[in-house]
């Protein structure tokens, strides 16, 4: 920073970047949820204060690994205290990925006219 002790933008932006999977995940859960049961669309919502929930209070409570892996979050290294995890986020954005293909195939198979 300006004042010499900041964080460099250098060592900020990855950091805020190796979330994006994380959050590619949800928008997938939403566009899945979208285009098969439109109803359901509140399932996205859900899973955002399930992992935000999981990201605060989990560890507070003590809860099994597995339940904290849930959250996609949780696959995120807390950088600079950990080391970036590749592997994490291209699984995360594997998974992102096919959530939105299959949302999007939903999407094609309901027939939606334009008005």
């Amino acid at each position: 920073g300006a004042s010499g002790d900041g964080a460099s933008l250098g060592q900020v932006l990855p950091a805020m970047l190796s979330y994006t999977p994380a959050v590619w995940v949800v928008a997938g859960v939403a566009v899945l949820a979208a285009g098969w049961a439109p109803r359901a669309t509140l399932v996205a919502w859900l899973l955002v204060v399930f992992a935000f929930f999981m990201r605060y209070m989990g560890a507070l409570l003590d809860l099994p690994q597995w339940v904290l892996n849930l959250s996609p979050f949780s696959h995120v290294a807390s950088m600079p205290a950990e080391d970036f995890r590749l592997l994490s986020l291209l699984v995360l954005t594997g998974i992102a990925a096919v959530l939105v293909v299959v949302g999007l195939a939903g999407f094609n198979r309901r027939d939606i006219e334009a008005t």
